[in-house]
């Protein structure tokens, strides 16, 4: 039994050029990054669910301008997930081939605690 809840994540560009930014959900837990893995709620913390939905498309972010992506994460259990484990954002300047796109380091608080059973939800 799956049972999935929406999520939302504000982009902000704190610059005063433009930029084009995309968030990756990373596919499975094998493919957690070490850089992005919130410590704040290791050792139980968990990484073993899904993200679903439309994911991975570059949004145009204007100087000093915000835009939330809307996400969804399955989970299979009762537990804490760590959401930002599994995501990376990456951005680049309008115009540029999307190889030159660069990982932003980030600090995301983000943990979604389920309580109580699944088939209940």
């Amino acid at each position: 039994n799956f049972a999935s809840w929406p999520v939302k994540v504000t982009l902000q560009n704190c610059s005063n050029s433009p930029l084009v930014v995309k968030v990756n959900t990373l596919g499975n837990s094998g493919s957690v990054s070490a850089a992005n893995k919130n410590q704040l709620y290791s050792p139980h913390s968990s990484t073993s669910f899904r993200w679903v939905g439309l994911v991975g498309a570059w949004i145009d972010l204007g100087p000093h301008k915000s835009e939330d992506v809307f996400l969804s994460a399955a989970m299979g259990s009762p537990g804490t997930y760590d959401l930002g484990s599994r995501l990376e954002v990456v951005c680049r300047s309008p115009g540029a081939p999307e190889v030159d796109a660069v990982s932003q380091i980030w600090r995301i608080e983000s943990s979604l605690v389920v309580s109580s059973a699944l088939s209940s939800c």
